[in-house]
């Protein structure tokens, strides 16, 4: 820019936008501040360590029963794969 009134002009047009953007960031992370704040309230009066070690406790239990039954159709596929290479034909159904 050559002129120094075009030099202005770009100067308070980029601080008004400036200016806005700020604006519009700090209302943003004022909504954000309090969604984190009610979160924060909810595991507080949730009891959050316990909740957590309940949730972790269910969550083990699910895990355990699921590979156990994992573990019993993984033993009954690898028989039927025995089987049918054994020549149980019936055995490659499954």
């Amino acid at each position: 820019m050559r002129s120094a009134a075009a030099r202005t002009h770009d100067r308070e047009q980029i601080r008004r936008l400036n200016v806005e953007e700020l604006a519009r960031v700090r209302a943003r992370d004022a909504q954000f501040a309090e969604g984190w704040a009610a979160s924060r309230a909810t595991n507080q009066t949730a009891g959050t360590d316990a909740g957590r070690t309940g949730d972790y406790e269910v969550a083990m239990s699910d895990y355990r029963r699921d590979r156990a039954r994992y573990d019993q159709q993984m033993v009954e596929w690898r028989r039927a794969v025995a089987a049918c290479a054994a020549g149980d034909y019936f055995a490659c159904r499954h």
